[in-house]
């Protein structure tokens, strides 16, 4: 009886470290395939690779031999200080939220998916709020990285700022305001206009803020949320809001 509890012993654990190698392969293989397309088409004017992201510099995104990996890329995001928060990724859209949760560009099944914008956003960002999901993966790849907010103290004051490229435009988001929200939580509604229930649902994100930051944007601006999971297997997500503070066109 001894031996054969020892035999299934070894052979649990030989099939938990299969899975674990397994999973271990396709974070490997996933952010192999995002670094080569940041190095390939995240440029400077002169063509050389990108290695650090300024609002003052004039990092181009090469839309047109991205979209031929993919017609679904219509954005890269990424944040100023890329040695600190290790967002730089393409953000796609198909109109259907599932397309992408579990699938690269090219549509092979990986864990980590891709980052991409909520269908029923218009894929411009000219909405008044606009939302990006991201896994929040355990090697802090995709939107690993966003919990560091409500976990590291002072980064906040470190990483403010982040940027939504497009083909002719770059957004420049200030974060306001950073918490956890139920996944059926109405702030992932849009389709809102200029009006009073914006300003409602507004106040509504500054209020919930774990951190006050002293920014408070009205009606008339434009707010990107970018959601991640709170923690595996809960029902919680925890969000990141930015307000539109200057565009530039290419």
């Amino acid at each position: 009886m001894t031996l054969v509890i020892i035999v299934i012993a070894l052979a649990v654990m030989a099939f938990a470290l299969f899975k674990i190698a397994q999973i271990y392969k396709d974070y490997q293989e996933s952010e192999q395939t995002f670094e080569k397309l940041e190095e390939t088409y995240v440029v400077n004017p002169d063509g050389s690779s990108v290695t650090e992201d300024d609002w003052n510099d004039d990092t181009r995104i090469q839309f047109d031999a991205l979209k031929k990996e993919n017609p679904d890329i219509m954005a890269w995001l990424r944040f100023d200080n890329f040695d600190d928060v290790h967002i730089s990724y393409p953000v796609l859209y198909s109109g259907d939220d599932s397309k992408y949760l579990r699938s690269d560009i090219y549509g092979n099944y990986h864990i980590a998916g891709c980052i991409f914008l909520e269908g029923l956003n218009n894929p411009d960002f000219s909405d008044y709020h606009s939302i990006i999901y991201g896994h929040n993966m355990r090697n802090t790849t995709m939107f690993g990285d966003l919990k560091r907010y409500k976990n590291d103290e002072g980064f906040y004051e470190k990483n403010q700022f982040f940027n939504v490229y497009t083909a002719d435009k770059v957004y420049r988001y200030q974060i306001f305001s950073y918490y956890d929200v139920d996944e059926d939580s109405d702030i992932y509604t849009v389709g809102y206009g200029a009006d009073d229930s914006w300003q409602a649902m507004i106040d509504k994100m500054v209020a919930s803020s774990m951190k006050d930051t002293g920014i408070h944007p009205t009606k008339e601006d434009k707010v990107v949320t970018l959601s991640t999971c709170s923690k595996a297997g809960e029902t919680k997500r925890f969000v990141v809001h930015g307000v539109l503070v200057d565009v530039k066109t290419h």
